[in-house]
């Protein structure tokens, strides 16, 4: 590209001078001495003008005032050759030709230079604007991320506060699938638990894939991720060698995968797991935020487990792993509670053991606790999930039977009868007790009364067990004023 900002140097004015001094020179003294025809003077002449032609043209490169300057003295040079020389008007004519041609030249070059001025220019003012644009794309691609960010810390703040704010493990667990799937971009997502019986991981919750895979076991990466106790980052699961992932059962478009333990005890309890049908999707920075979930996770769900144990111990009885007493006084008053102002029914059975007192004192209490535990197993076994049992004190067991009407409640203390009396109770005591049988005394009674408060009707039923026990005990006896058409067994 020229540049008609250079500056030309003024030896170059001077060698051109010198050179047209030179040849004038020259010219002069041909046409002087006439030493040569007029052909051979236009030769002359015709190579001196070509000389002058690559002359201008040189100068030209450099810059409009010394193209115009040697313009001027070619002119001035020709005028002054035909005036010595007339006879070389065709040389002459050549001359203003090639001036001319000069003259348009210089012309095409100024405006040839100007537009390119012009389209520099131009092309700086894109170049500024494109570096503007970049900068602005750049500015809000930061902000974009910035914004993304503020919005994960929200939510994890939301989600910290949900987690400490759980009291059950299953709550926990489901705040932890939710809330993972609401912060999270993905097009499928499962939490899978250990389940030690099977001594695998089962799916616990899932969304986004194919079929319903809730129950199934875990494939070959969740395994992996219990052997190593890490979280694993699969940029692209058609590259991916080092596991067997089912994806046209699982997620047929499933492409990129993120996963992190919750590791409770220094083992991976359950693995939380993100899927996305878009290879590359996920990066380090996602995985790093999944892991901060499931350590955080962790930590909430060993406090619940250490909190679940001691409420465990504060309401559990160590002997028979029944319930105790200030527990089983709660669940009553609620029951209670909910007769009066529900219009529900309960009934409920006290169990005592027949001579318990004889077994202790004659085979020790270690005899005894076998006792105990093996009535608290048959109780276990034979009430419903929502029926309650509880060790009230010594060889006295309560069940609180929600719904359930005197009747029901007969059929439950005859089963519990018969099953207390096969038992071998050589076996318990660990001694040879002849034709003994182990037998139990039961009081059974029904709410009815709404006016009797919680120890009215413990009373209640507590005197209809005594009632059993003066009858002969292993038996058991509703309590009094029911319309009933059997009392006793």
């Amino acid at each position: 590209m020229l540049n008609p900002a250079i500056v030309v140097p003024k030896r170059y004015y001077i060698i051109l001078i010198v050179i047209f001094l030179l040849f004038s020179f020259s010219i002069y003294t041909t046409a002087l001495f006439r030493e040569y025809n007029n052909d051979t003077q236009q030769y002359i002449v015709l190579i001196i003008t070509l000389f002058l032609f690559i002359i201008l043209l040189s100068f030209f490169s450099y810059s409009y005032r010394l193209a115009i300057i040697s313009s001027a003295i070619s002119l001035i040079y020709s005028l002054v050759l035909l005036k010595l020389l007339p006879d070389i008007y065709n040389g002459f004519q050549i001359i203003i030709i090639i001036e001319l041609l000069v003259f348009l030249s210089v012309q095409y070059k100024k405006e040839l230079n100007e537009r390119m001025s012009i389209e520099l220019e131009i092309e700086e003012q894109i170049k500024a604007y494109n570096e503007q644009l970049a900068e602005y794309q750049n500015t809000k691609t930061r902000l974009a991320n910035r914004r993304k960010q503020l919005k994960r810390m929200n939510r994890l703040n939301t989600i910290a506060e949900k987690f400490t704010g759980k009291v059950s493990i299953e709550g926990l667990l489901d705040t932890l699938f939710h809330e993972t799937a609401a912060l999270m971009e993905h097009s499928a997502i499962q939490l899978a638990r250990f389940n030690s019986i099977k001594n695998s991981f089962i799916v616990r919750n899932a969304a986004g894939y194919t079929k319903d895979i809730t129950g199934l076991p875990g494939d070959s990466l969740v395994n992996w991720i219990w052997d190593m106790k890490r979280p694993i980052f699969i940029k692209d699961t058609e590259t991916e060698m080092r596991f067997h992932i089912n994806i046209n059962e699982r997620f047929s478009h499933c492409r990129s995968i993120i996963a992190a333990p919750v590791i409770l005890s220094n083992d991976v309890a359950y693995v939380i797991r993100l899927e996305h049908q878009e290879a590359g999707f996920y990066s380090e920075p996602d995985l790093r935020l999944l892991k901060f979930i499931a350590d955080f996770a962790s930590i909430v769900l060993q406090n619940l487990e250490l909190l679940e144990y001691t409420r465990r111990l504060a309401i559990t009885d160590g002997i028979t792993g029944l319930y105790v007493r200030q527990y089983l006084i709660e669940r009553l008053n609620d029951e209670i509670y909910r007769a009066r102002n529900y219009n529900t029914y309960f009934s409920l059975i006290i169990l005592d053991i027949d001579h318990f007192k004889e077994y202790n004192d004659m085979y020790g209490h270690q005899a005894g606790d076998r006792v105990l535990v093996a009535i608290a197993d048959i109780i276990k076994k034979s009430i419903r999930t929502v029926d309650f049992a509880a060790r009230y004190g010594g060889d006295e067991f309560f069940i609180i039977l929600p719904e359930t009407d005197i009747q029901g409640t007969l059929v439950l203390a005859e089963r519990l009868h018969h099953k207390v009396n096969e038992l071998s109770l050589q076996e318990l005591l660990g001694s040879d007790v002849g034709d003994s049988v182990l037998t139990v005394s039961q009081g059974v009674g029904e709410y009815k009364n709404l006016h009797d408060d919680t120890n009215t009707f413990i009373s209640r039923v507590d005197s209809a067990m005594y009632q059993a026990k003066a009858n002969g005990r292993n038996g058991f006896v509703p309590v009094k004023n029911y319309d009933l058409d059997e009392s006793d067994s």
